[in-house]
């Protein structure tokens, strides 16, 4: 897989292998990738789910276009379409229960919490500039059909936040799994998913250890 993505601005972790490894999906299920970057997330997901066409969302013109050009030079034009939009509006976009299957890798800092990368891109790949979170739940809420299932990976430290958000937005919280750097380590980052309208009582995976030589975010 060939993937371009800027020097100075947003570039890719190892947030998006965890989350596309995490989410699961049926054959041919449409597939929403909110906040797509430079599309690596929705790339990887299209290779995992073969019969899936899947909706690169993003807001930042800059990365709507190397997202664009990476579809195009791995010949998934096919499967994988990207398009420029605000989450915020997305009702304006789509008619409500147009997915089955959420993806999002969400900026995790508020506003005044740590300091705002003078990069626009990594400024708002990383705080809650463009999108807050209850906005971001009520996004996935309204684009998911009934019993549709959104994944996330997140900050353990507002994982109470999002659990709660989740809830009022309808989409009820049935898998987590915490991501640790060593074991005798606390969580570095922990992945959930979540069913619109479900019902499922709540399982906590084992966790998963990634090698410290790893990039996870701090």
């Amino acid at each position: 897989m060939y993937i371009c993505q800027s020097k100075d601005g947003y570039r890719y972790s190892l947030d998006p292998f965890l989350l596309a490894d995490f989410t699961s999906a049926a054959k041919g299920d449409r597939i929403v990738d909110l906040g797509a970057g430079n599309g690596i997330l929705s790339l990887l997901l299209a290779r995992k789910f073969k019969k899936s066409r899947i909706l690169g969302f993003e807001i930042q013109d800059s990365l709507v276009e190397i997202a664009r050009k990476n579809v195009l030079i791995n010949r998934l034009e096919h499967r994988i379409e990207i398009i420029k939009g605000d989450i915020k509006n997305i009702h304006s976009l789509f008619k409500q229960g147009s997915f089955d299957i959420t993806v999002c890798n969400p900026p995790y800092r508020k506003i005044g919490s740590g300091r705002i990368n003078p990069n626009p891109e990594k400024a708002i790949a990383r705080h809650e500039i463009a999108i807050t979170l209850p906005e971001l739940l009520r996004g996935c809420e309204y684009i998911l059909r009934d019993l549709g299932r959104a994944f996330f990976i997140y900050h353990p430290s507002r994982l109470e936040e999002l659990l709660q958000g989740m809830k009022e937005s309808g989409i009820n919280p049935c898998c987590i799994r915490f991501i640790h750097s060593k074991t005798d380590g606390e969580a570095k980052m922990v992945l959930i998913e979540g069913v619109k309208n479900g019902t499922e009582e709540l399982i906590i995976m084992d966790q998963l250890i990634i090698s410290p030589s790893s990039h996870i975010p701090q």
